[in-house]
């Protein structure tokens, strides 16, 4: 079986595969436009942690963002203010781009037409389980890119993060393993391979294979194996999942597979 199908117009148009943004590189400063270019290319999922920690920070820059004069977006303001600011405009552009995000109302999400209340649920409940087994709810949220991606993995599914330094792990990976995940890093040809089919053409289009090429955003790809946990189509789906075998070994029983970009 083909970990990730070669991505040509024919899959983007069935809805091909499924790009989730880590926090840390949507509050990057590179984060928004990179968001935006490639939610032209294929389905990009923001997880509601960044939703949730852009809003925190509007709150608390209020006073600037009603001052009478136009506050410019300089080098000078702190980091945290610029994204901010950037992401607040962005999303009035997120009209005819193919960008998502869950939400804990479900009025207030924006899904693709292919997912499911199934799908919902799985995210719903293997975050509570999450947080249970975390006691740390603050940590638990900055992960959540790991959960969306498990309860989406009935399409391919992958998640672009930082790639940190290069003898060490991804921030994310490293995460990941202090909360239970198996982890593993793809072999040199595997990920010479998956970039090669995958994410370069798909970069490519988006303006963007450059600027990662030039080491100004190095990135890392993260994928989340669970089989245990695929999608149940069943009437009782949600009580079937919360006594699940393997939502009780959760994040234990998940492998999360990287490489480098």
């Amino acid at each position: 079986m083909q970990w990730c199908p070669p991505i040509n117009m024919s899959t983007i148009d069935k809805g091909g595969p499924q790009i989730i943004i880590d926090p840390a590189l949507a509050l990057d400063l590179h984060g928004p436009l990179f968001t935006l270019r490639l939610s032209q290319e294929c389905d990009t999922w923001v997880p509601s942690s960044v939703w949730r920690a852009l809003d925190e920070s509007l709150v608390n820059m209020v006073p600037v963002l009603v001052a009478t004069e136009a506050q410019p977006l300089t080098a000078e303001r702190p980091p945290y203010e610029r994204v901010a600011m950037v992401w607040e405009r962005v999303r009035i552009l997120t009209a005819g781009r193919r960008l998502y995000w869950l939400a804990e109302r479900r009025d207030d999400a924006h899904l693709p037409d292919w997912v499911t209340p199934e799908s919902f649920t799985r995210f719903e409940t293997l975050l509570e389980a999450f947080e249970t087994g975390s006691g740390d709810k603050a940590d638990t949220e900055m992960l959540d890119a790991l959960v969306l991606a498990a309860a989406l993995q009935e399409r391919a599914v992958a998640i672009l993060c930082p790639s940190g330094s290069e003898d060490g792990m991804p921030g994310l990976v490293e995460a990941a393993q202090t909360r239970g995940f198996a982890t593993r890093q793809l072999s040199g040809e595997i990920s010479t391979q998956l970039c090669a089919q995958w994410f370069w053409p798909l970069l490519t289009r988006a303006g963007l294979f450059e600027w990662v090429r030039a080491d100004q955003m190095p990135l890392a790809f993260v994928r989340v194996i669970a089989p245990e946990l695929l999608f149940l189509d069943t009437q009782d789906f949600n009580s079937e999942l919360r006594l699940s075998p393997g939502l009780a070994d959760w994040p234990s029983s998940a492998t999360v597979l990287w490489g480098r970009l």
